[in-house]
C-alpha cells in the first residue's frame, strides 16, 4: 500500500506547481485596532448539562498567561444559528455541481478517518461500518456553507477536498474499505522496548514504534494541521475518528513529532476533536494518552464510546454546538516572543471552560530565494482558493472523440467577475487564464492556458472562460480554475472536483448535465463547445420563471457488443420532494452513433414551476448496470 496518507488530500498542497521554488512558512501575529501584542483565543463555554452557556459579558472572564491575569482587550460572542431542517433529504444530500470561492467567513471542518487500521493483521476490523457511519453523522451536521473535506490515513485514492458539496463528502467515506498497514522497521537508533499494555487493545510501546497505522496517524494529522495554517475562516476544526487507542508507554520515536503537531494547531487556532471506540475506565490513564491529550491542548475533546448506540451522534452535536456558540478574547500578552501557558476562568458557577492551553511564539519569516512563482501557480497553491477575484466554475466529463491519447474531455465553464479599477488604463482588460487538472493524489494531469477579454462598461462585468480538458484515464480529479489581472494586479482562483466514467468499458454511463439557457448571454466565448455539444452552455443556475432553460445530457454504451434500446427517466422534484417533471425518453438504438452516445435534450417547464428549488435526476439502465445524474436549479 502506497503511503498515501502523506498526501492528506487531492490537491491539498498542490506540491508539484512549486516544487522549484522554496517553501516559505509565514504566521504574523495578529492585530486588532492597530495593536501588536495581542493574542486571539476562541473560547467554548458549557453548563452542568453539556449545553453551550450563551449571553456572557467580558467582565466575566478572566484570561491567566502562566499564572499572571492578562488584559481583555478585544471581546466578541459568537452565536451561529442551527440551519433549518431541510424539507427534503435532497436538499442536503444532492451534489452541487457549481463551484465557488466565495470563502468569506466559512467554518472549515477537516474530517479525518482512520481506515489504517483495518483487516486481518490489524486493529478491530469489525468497527468499520462504525466509523464510516460516525463520519456520515459529521457530514449530516454540517450546515449548507460550511466547508468540508475528509482524508484517510491509509489511502486517499477518494479523498474530498474542501467543499459545500455533501454528495462529494458522502460519497468519499462510503468508497472507504480499510487498508491492512504492515510493520515497518524501527528508526535507526531506536530502543525497543517490551511493556505490558494498559488495557485490552492498546499496543506495546515497541508495537507502536513499528506501526505503520501508527506513523500514518501522526503523519496525517501533521499534514492536516499544517494545510489549515494559512486557511482563512471563522472556526477550524479537525474531526479525528480513530478505530484505535495509541498508548504511548514511555518515550517513542513519534513523540517529538506529536508534540511538533500540537504546536502546529495552537498555531493554526485549529480546535481537534478526536472520537473513539474504548470509554475513559480511568482519567489519569487517558489524560496521558495521546488523543485525549491533543484535544485538550487544543481547545477540542475527546469522545469515547462511539460504538454504543447513540453515542457517536451526542458527540458531534456537541462538536457542532462547540463550533457554533463561542466567545472570542484579544488579549495583550506579556511577549509574543515566547511561549505561555494559558488559562480562562469564567465567573459563573458549575461551566467548563474549554481554550488553547498554550500560546507559541510566532514562526520568524522565512526569506524567500530565487523568483517568486507566477500568479497562476501561486493562486492554486492553497488550501483555499484565492477570493480576490470571484469566481465560478462547473464542468462535465464527455467521452473523448477527436483527442488523441485521452478517454475524456471535461468542458469546463468558469465565470469570472471583474470589477473596473482605477489602475485599468482602457476600456479592454485581457486576462491571464489557466484551467489544470489533477489525480486524486496530487499529480498533474493536464493544463490549458487562455487569454480572455474582458470589455469594461463603468460596472461589475461577468465573462464566462471555457476550456477543453483532456483526460487520459476514467478517475476523479479536481480541476483548480486561475485568473490574473495583470493591470489591478489581483488574483483569483477555484476548484471543483468532477468524476471522468469509464465510458468506453461501462455498460452504460452518462456524461455531465448541461443546462442552456436562451437567449445566449452577451458577453464570452459563443461557439468554443461546438464540436463537443450541440448547446451552448450556461453556469447559472437560477432562472426566472419562464425563461427557455434546456439540459442535456450524452448516454454512452460502453464495449463492443450489440447497441441497445434504451430508457432515460427524467425526473424533477421540488423541495418537498414532490415530482413536478417525470417521463420516460426512449433512446432507440439507431440514435446511439460516434463514440456509441446518444444525445437527449430536455426542456424545463419553467413556465409552470413555482419560484424556489428544485432537483433534476436523469436515470438508465441496462440490466444490472446502472447510471445516475443530478442538477440542482432554482426559479424565481
Amino acid at each position: 500500500m502506497r503511503p498515501s496518507a502523506v498526501l492528506v488530500a487531492a490537491g491539498f498542497l498542490c506540491a508539484w506547481s512549486l516544487h522549484a521554488q522554496p517553501q516559505t512558512s509565514q504566521q504574523t501575529p495578529p492585530t486588532f485596532r492597530g495593536r501588536v501584542d495581542l493574542v486571539p483565543l476562541d473560547v467554548s463555554v458549557w453548563d452542568k448539562d453539556g449545553r453551550p452557556v450563551k449571553g456572557l459579558t467580558a467582565d466575566k472572564f478572566t484570561l491567566l498567561e502562566n499564572e499572571k491575569p492578562r488584559e481583555i482587550v478585544t471581546f466578541s460572542a459568537v452565536d451561529i444559528p442551527e440551519p433549518p431542517a431541510p424539507t427534503a433529504p435532497w436538499m442536503r444530500d444532492a451534489a452541487v455541481d457549481v463551484a465557488t470561492n466565495d470563502i468569506t467567513d466559512k467554518r472549515l471542518f477537516l474530517i479525518l478517518v482512520d481506515d489504517a487500521s483495518f483487516g486481518s493483521a490489524t486493529l478491530m476490523p469489525s468497527f468499520l461500518e462504525k466509523v464510516k457511519e460516525t463520519a456520515r453523522t459529521v457530514i449530516r451536521h454540517l450546515g449548507p456553507s460550511d466547508l468540508a473535506a475528509v482524508v484517510f490515513t491509509g489511502d486517499n485514492r477518494r479523498s474530498q477536498d474542501f467543499t459545500v458539496d455533501h454528495a462529494r463528502l458522502l460519497a468519499a467515506v462510503n468508497q472507504m474499505t480499510g487498508v491492512t498497514m504492515p510493520t515497518a522497521p524501527p528508526p535507526r537508533g531506536t530502543v525497543l522496548r517490551a511493556q505490558t499494555p494498559g488495557f485490552p487493545g492498546d499496543k506495546l510501546a515497541a508495537a507502536a514504534d513499528l506501526s505503520l497505522a501508527d506513523i500514518y496517524s501522526v503523519t496525517v494529522l501533521e499534514r492536516a494541521v499544517e494545510s489549515l495554517l494559512r486557511a482563512p475562516g471563522r472556526r477550524k476544526a479537525l474531526v479525528d475518528i480513530t478505530s484505535f487507542s495509541m498508548n504511548w508507554i514511555g518515550p517513542t520515536h513519534l513523540l517529538s513529532r506529536t508534540e511538533a503537531m500540537f504546536e502546529k494547531a495552537q498555531r493554526a487556532g485549529v480546535n481537534v476533536y478526536t472520537m473513539g471506540p474504548k470509554p475513559v475506565i480511568d482519567r489519569d490513564y487517558w489524560e496521558g494518552t495521546w488523543f485525549r491529550r491533543v484535544a485538550r491542548e487544543t481547545g477540542g475533546q475527546w469522545y469515547g464510546e462511539i460504538l454504543e448506540p447513540g453515542a457517536a451522534e451526542q458527540a458531534v452535536t456537541k462538536i457542532f454546538q462547540a463550533n457554533s456558540s463561542y466567545y472570542i478574547l484579544g488579549y495583550s500578552s506579556e511577549d509574543l516572543k515566547k511561549f505561555h501557558f494559558v488559562k480562562v476562568l469564567v465567573d459563573v458557577p458549575g461551566v467548563t471552560v474549554r481554550a488553547r492551553e498554550k500560546h507559541y511564539w510566532p514562526e520568524p519569516e522565512k526569506p524567500a530565494t530565487g523568483p517568486p512563482p507566477p500568479p497562476l501557480t501561486k493562486s492554486i497553491a492553497g488550501v483555499l482558493p484565492d477570493a480576490d477575484i470571484p469566481m465560478r466554475a462547473t464542468a462535465a466529463a464527455f467521452a473523448a472523440i477527436e483527442i488523441d491519447g485521452a478517454d475524456a474531455t471535461v468542458a469546463v465553464i468558469t465565470n469570472v467577475r471583474v470589477t473596473p479599477a482605477g489602475a485599468v488604463p482602457s476600456s479592454l482588460e485581457t486576462l491571464a487564464f489557466s484551467t489544470r487538472a489533477f489525480t486524486a493524489e496530487g499529480s498533474p494531469r493536464g493544463e490549458v492556458f487562455s487569454d480572455p477579454a474582458v470589455r469594461h462598461v463603468g460596472r461589475d462585468v461577468d465573462t464566462e472562460v471555457f476550456s477543453q480538458m483532456p483526460i487520459g484515464k476514467p478517475g476523479l480529479y479536481e480541476l483548480r480554475m486561475a485568473a490574473h489581472r495583470t493591470a489591478a494586479d489581483v488574483d483569483g482562483s477555484v476548484y471543483l472536483t468532477v468524476d471522468v466514467p469509464d465510458f468506453a468499458k461501462l455498460p452504460v454511463s452518462l456524461s455531465g448535465v448541461v443546462l442552456s439557457t436562451s437567449p445566449w448571454p452577451v458577453f464570452g466565448l459563443k461557439d468554443e463547445f461546438a464540436t463537443l455539444i450541440p448547446v451552448k452552455p450556461t453556469i447559472d443556475r437560477e432562472f426566472p420563471r419562464g425563461q427557455r432553460v434546456r439540459a442535456f445530457v450524452r448516454v454512452y454504451q460502453g464495449g463492443k457488443g450489440k447497441l441497445a434500446d434504451l430508457s432515460v427517466r427524467v425526473r424533477i422534484v421540488d423541495d418537498h420532494d414532490r415530482a413536478v417533471l417525470d417521463r420516460a425518453e426512449a433512446l432507440p438504438s439507431a440514435k446511439f452513433t460516434v463514440g456509441r452516445g446518444a444525445d437527449l435534450i430536455v426542456d424545463l417547464p419553467t413556465m409552470t414551476l413555482a419560484p424556489g428549488p428544485y432537483l433534476l435526476t436523469f436515470d438508465t439502465a441496462i440490466g444490472k448496470a446502472a447510471a445516475r445524474r443530478e442538477v440542482r436549479f432554482s426559479v424565481r
